[in-house]
Formats: C-alpha cells, sequence, structure tokens
C-alpha cells in the first residue's frame, strides 16, 4: 500500500516476526488439544492424499517442483481474471489522508477479498473502484480496462492490520464474476504444508497485472495463520491471492519484514534472504469469521454467514464445524492470538459422526484408506458406524496410526460379532475425549437381548421378525478439559442406532423407539445417568410417521430429520441443568427444538465429493458446545427442570411417558418397564 506517486510495501509492525521458542511451545501445546499431536506426520499423510486427487484432475503427475501439468497454465490464466487492481483514496488505515493502490480478487459472485490497509473503512471501499482486465495482452499490447463500484452498504467485514489478520470482504457491484469468474476459497489447515512454491498474480506498483512464477520458494517455518515465502512484490501487490503450483488458492498476501531469524527454504544452501514476504492462511481467515458469529449483532452475524458459505472444505485442525461455538480466549492480547486459541482449543466442545459406510463390514480391505482420509479430512471426536465390525473398525483406527499418525481407540456394540455381521461400532480421538463402552443395567439388557432375537410366537415372528437387528449398544464419552483440576467436561451418553429399513419395519421402530425411551429414563431414574443423551444413527423412519413419538413423548429432542431420504435422524435429551450452550449440524440436516440453542450450517454448504466412491449416506454430523462458567447439574431438580424444559407439553408429562409405555402390550410388544 502507499500513495500512487510513491507506492509504500505492506505493513511491517513487529509482531509479523517469525515465531519465538516460548510461542512455538505454545502453539505446539495448542495442536496437541486440537487432536492431533503429531502434526507433521498428519500433515503429510493429509499433503499425500490431496496430491494423489490433484494427480487425477490434471491426468498427469509431478515428478519435482520443475514439472507441473499443461493444464495448470491455462487454470491460471482463468483464475487469474478474477484479480484486479484496486484504486483506493481518503483516510488511510494509519490516519493519513492520500491515495494507494492495491490488489483484489473475486472469491464469489459480487464478493472481492483484499486486505484491510487497502480497503480499510466503508468510507473508504465506497469511493474505490476494482479494475479488472488491466493487463497486457502481449507484449507492448494492452487489453480494454473494466472498472467496477463497491458497495460496502450490502456487505464490508474487515480483520485490522494492527492487531487482527489484516483482511477486508466487501461486495462488489455489476456482477464482474460473469465475466470474470471467482477464485474458489478453500480452508484446509495443512493446506501449506509441504508447499515448495508460492505463486502469486498482482498489480506491484499499481502496474498491468503481473504473475511471479520464479524464486518463489515457501519457507517451512509452520507458523499457524501466515505464510512465509520468497515469492517477490511491491508495493500496491497487498490484497493478492498466493496459490500453489496446483493453483489452489492457500493464502491473501498482505505483508513483507525483515528475516531476523535467518530462515531459509529448505531445499536452499545459500544465504538466508533478507526479507520475507507473508500471506494469510485461508484456513485462518475462516476461523476468525467463525469467532466473530459468537460476538456480533444480528446484520453483521448474517453478512458473516454468507461469506463462511463460500469457503469449500474441511478444516483438518479444527474440524468439520471449524471455531463455531468457540468463544474468545481470556490469554489472547489480539485478535489473532484469539484465533489461534479458538482454532486449537477444543476442550469445549465434542463432535459426533454417525456414519452408515454401505457393507463396511465385508468390504473394510478395500475401503479402509478412503474412509481413513475422510476421517482426517473432518477430524471429529467421535465416530458411530453402521454396517460395520469390530474387525473393520480396528483396521481402521490402525491405517489413522500408520497413515496420519492419529491416535484413535474403538469399541462394539456386540464385540464378539463375525466381520460377516452387519453391526454399529464406535472409535474416537483419545486426545481429545476419553471414552469407554458401558454395559446396559441386567434390567435394561434383558429386554434389548430378548428384542434382538426372534419371538417366540409364530405369528409375530411371521410378521415383525426382530425390533433390534443390532443391538444397541451403549458408550460414555468425555471430553478432555486441559485447564484447572476439577474443570468441567462435556460428557455425553451414546447409543448408535440401525434400525429396519423394510416397509414392514413400521411397527418394529415404534416398539424400539418406545424402549429405548424407557431404557433412557429408567438409566436416568435408577442409575444417576443424568447426563447429556445422544441416540443417533440410521432410524429409517420419517418424524411424521409417528414411529419415533415415543422418544418425543419421553422428553427427546430431534436435533435433525432425515439424510438424504435415509432416515438418519439424531435424538437428544439433555440432563436436567444442561451444559450445552449450542449444537451445530451439519449442512444436510435440518435443525428441530429452539432456534436459540440449535444451529445449522449454511444450508448450500456442501460435503466433498470423496464421498461417492464409499458409500451413498453422507455422515450426520454434530457438534455440542459447553457452555462458559457451566457447572454440574443437581439430579434432584430433575422433575422440576424437565417440566420447565418442555414447557409447551403438558404439566403431567411424565404421566403421560407412563401411559405410552403401558400401551406397549396392544402393540405386541412385551412389558418394558425396566425392575
Amino acid at each position: 500500500m502507499g500513495d500512487q506517486a510513491k507506492p509504500l510495501n505492506a505493513v511491517e509492525p513487529s509482531r509479523f516476526a517469525l515465531p519465538t521458542t516460548a510461542f512455538r511451545q505454545r502453539f505446539d501445546g495448542l495442536t496437541r488439544k486440537a487432536g492431533i499431536a503429531d502434526r507433521q506426520h498428519f500433515a503429510s499423510g493429509w499433503a499425500q492424499r490431496k496430491q494423489d486427487a490433484y494427480e487425477t484432475r490434471f491426468e498427469a503427475k509431478i515428478e519435482a517442483d520443475n514439472f507441473l501439468p499443461f493444464g495448470v497454465l491455462r487454470l491460471a490464466a482463468d483464475l487469474g481474471r478474477a484479480v484486479c487492481k484496486i484504486e483506493a483514496a481518503g483516510v488511510d488505515w494509519r490516519g493519513n489522508c492520500g491515495g494507494w493502490v492495491g490488489t483484489g480478487f473475486l472469491v464469489a459472485p459480487g464478493l472481492l477479498l483484499t486486505n484491510h490497509h487497502v480497503l480499510n473503512t466503508p468510507a473508504v471501499a465506497e469511493a474505490a473502484q476494482a479494475v479488472f482486465s488491466f493487463e497486457a495482452a502481449a507484449p507492448g499490447a494492452q487489453v480494454d480496462q473494466r472498472n467496477f463500484v463497491l458497495a460496502p452498504e450490502k456487505l464490508f467485514i474487515t480483520s485490522s492490520a494492527v492487531d487482527g489478520l489484516d483482511y477486508t470482504f466487501v461486495a462488489v457491484d455489476g456482477a464482474p464474476e460473469k465475466e470474470f469468474g471467482v477464485v474458489a476459497m478453500f480452508r484446509g489447515a495443512f493446506a501449506t504444508d509441504f508447499m515448495p512454491r508460492a505463486n502469486i498474480i498482482q498489480h506491484p506498483d499499481g502496474r498491468p497485472k503481473e504473475v511471479v512464477l520464479q524464486d518463489n520458494k515457501v519457507l517451512p517455518d509452520d507458523h499457524p495463520l501466515f505464510l512465509h515465502y520468497t515469492t517477490d512484490t511491491e508495493g500496491g501487490s497487498s490484497g493478492a491471492p498466493v496459490f500453489d503450483n496446483n493453483w489452489q488458492l492457500k493464502a491473501l498476501h498482505h505483508a513483507s519484514r525483515k528475516n531476523l531469524e535467518q530462515v531459509r527454504p529448505a531445499d536452499s544452501f545459500g544465504p538466508p534472504p533478507k526479507r520475507l514476504n507473508e500471506g494469510v492462511k485461508l484456513s485462518a481467515v475462516a476461523a476468525d469469521l467463525e469467532l466473530r458469529l459468537m460476538s456480533t449483532g444480528d446484520k453483521e452475524r448474517q453478512a458473516t454467514e454468507e461469506v463462511l458459505i463460500h469457503f469449500s472444505g474441511a478444516d483438518s485442525v479444527t474440524g468439520y464445524f471449524g471455531v463455531r461455538g468457540r468463544q474468545r480466549g481470556q490469554d489472547a492480547e489480539n485478535d489473532f492470538e484469539a484465533v489461534i486459541e479458538a482454532y486449537y482449543g477444543k476442550e469445549r466442545d465434542i463432535d459426533i459422526a454417525f456414519w452408515n459406510i454401505e457393507w463396511f463390514n465385508r468390504h473394510y480391505r478395500e475401503k479402509v484408506a478412503d474412509v481413513a482420509a475422510v476421517i482426517a479430512d473432518l477430524n471429529i471426536d467421535i465416530w458411530a458406524f453402521s454396517e460395520s465390525s469390530p474387525q473393520a473398525t480396528k483396521a481402521l483406527v490402525a491405517h489413522m496410526r500408520c497413515e496420519f499418525g492419529q491416535s484413535f481407540d474403538w469399541s462394539a456394540s456386540e464385540p464378539t460379532a463375525s466381520s460377516g455381521k452387519q453391526t454399529t461400532t464406535v472409535m474416537w480421538n483419545t486426545n481429545t475425549v476419553r471414552g469407554e463402552r458401558r454395559d446396559w443395567p441386567p434390567e435394561v439388557d434383558r429386554q434389548f437381548r430378548k428384542h434382538s432375537m426372534d419371538f417366540d410366537e409364530p405369528v409375530f415372528e411371521a410378521i415383525h421378525g426382530k425390533i433390534f437387528d443390532r443391538y444397541p449398544g451403549l458408550f460414555y464419552f468425555s471430553s478432555k478439559a486441559a485447564g484447572d483440576v476439577g474443570q468441567d467436561a462435556l460428557d455425553l451418553y451414546l447409543v448408535p442406532l440401525h434400525l429396519k429399513a423394510k416397509g414392514e419395519g413400521s411397527t418394529r421402530r415404534k416398539m424400539a423407539s418406545e424402549i429405548l425411551a424407557a431404557a433412557v429414563k429408567h438409566m436416568i431414574d435408577e442409575h444417576g445417568a443424568d447426563r447429556n443423551w445422544i441416540l443417533g444413527g440410521d432410524f429409517n423412519a420419517e418424524l411424521d410417521s409417528g414411529n419415533l413419538d415415543p422418544l418425543k413423548l419421553g422428553g427427546m429432542t430431534a436435533i435433525s430429520e432425515n439424510d438424504e431420504d435415509r432416515g438418519a435422524i439424531t435424538y437428544l435429551t439433555v440432563r436436567h441443568k444442561p451444559l450445552i450452550d449450542h449444537i451445530f449440524l451439519s449442512p444436510n440436516l435440518k435443525p428441530r427444538g429452539d432456534s436459540e440453542d440449535f444451529f445449522i450450517l449454511a444450508s448450500d454448504k456442501r460435503q466433498e465429493d470423496f464421498l461417492g466412491d464409499i458409500s451413498d449416506h453422507r455422515p450426520v454430523l454434530v457438534r455440542l458446545s459447553l457452555k462458559a462458567g457451566a457447572v454440574p447439574a443437581q439430579p434432584d431438580r430433575l422433575i422440576e427442570d424437565l417440566v420447565r424444559r418442555y414447557s409447551d407439553k403438558p404439566a403431567d408429562l411424565l404421566r403421560l411417558i407412563a401411559d405410552e409405555v403401558d400401551k406397549r402390550g396392544s402393540t405386541g410388544c412385551t412389558e418394558t418397564v425396566f425392575t
């Protein structure tokens, strides 16, 4: 940035120095909190999986840094059309009056991304122009440039250059994307690991568009928020997109600084460069936007969501939900430190995924590598699988450790089941949660086992068969709180389910719902299991079918509907004084319950295409976020608070539940009042 007569290079505050030893130790600890104990091992496996995908797309193998598929030239030219020169004037970010130039690029229809120090206020943006096609078609030739005005009154989101991440999103009038396209934003946290080159399309010194493809090595400093490289820039380059050799956007260029720690590229043996350039990682920008959701007003929250829906991919550090639901850390001295702490702070939330991986029990040897790649990418704390087996899950855990250095444990609802039987299994990240399989009390176990076998009555057996084809296992989990001894952890009971999908299973599903509702109530009333409960998986029934009414009458809340008409529903009941602050759902689900407590990711955000070859079913994803300052509940207030929580139901709620239990005899189900 700078005035047009003498453009200045980007900002150069001291905070842009490479991480100190103290910061590195703190960052390493935060990384472990994110569930990735061996970060380099994880990133290596992740990068290899992504490289395999690139090779397929470009139909060529990148053998060395100097060889690239020819198709990337065409891709680079297409993406470069979305890059523009920004001409701005007014009061700049330092408080000085004047004019300056910068670079920006379209990231979505009508949405431009640049630096805060290029467009620092709505007033500056309103007076600025975005100049496209300011480039030479051939040496000495010019093409017609196109000017577009910005519309900050529609959308303007910025992060300070002093104590933030130095970015600005602003709306653009005139639909320039129809002519110039967009640069897609991908938020993968490890997208920059093992990235050898940083290619930048820019308007240096305000000149026609240029690109740097040589002497552009990336420094292996492993900063959580910033990328450092030797790629040339000048004043006016601020706000330019930084691409890897596959021309995927990785960072937003914003600054240069002295190389105080004398670092050099990994394959360089010469003297270290005197200066380094710096870009803000796209994964960090996305995390900062999500952190804003918890502390902004309705108008800014809506604008932030509008930007977030245009980020693709999952962040392998923060998990599928990013930092949604997390609060600003008390130790953060500024915004970018707050992002780091939220970025890696998982001890106050638990992410759960229910996934029917079709025929994983029999074909796990062929599927295990692809399934492991999905699990690594989404970085969920707990996975509950249908159509799995103990053998398949054990192999998956081993692959996660070997390929990604990830530490998972596992258990099965039916531990002795053969690989030929479809059952339900669970695996969990041992760095973020504690988990174990629990035995149901004998009186509950008898009911489940009785209804997991064929009935003795010939007529009933012929019509209905089993109620539970897969025994409903019971699992207990708690988050690994990283604070003082005695700090409250988020804990829950989990029951993975896969009920009959056949048409004649309607009666059985209702019976199963009755038995499950009674089992949960019995555990709370008689065994002190006053915790959060999650019953999830494949119910294979619509909410309005009536099959699941016993669960609703039992005080449980449906927090999702069906997954692509395949019946994946997640039921939640919380302890009488709930510790859960928010519940976030994956985009293929629809929330139920109080809109103040339940959130859904933007409806037009989609899972990655890599699921298609593994299963037709997408994972059902849920994040439970612990309230700040939450305290354990007191069981003796259970009934009072249950009735208060479900105040829209009759005051004699529990009597109605008991009446529903008594009706089991009329449906052909034997008595399931547990004694």
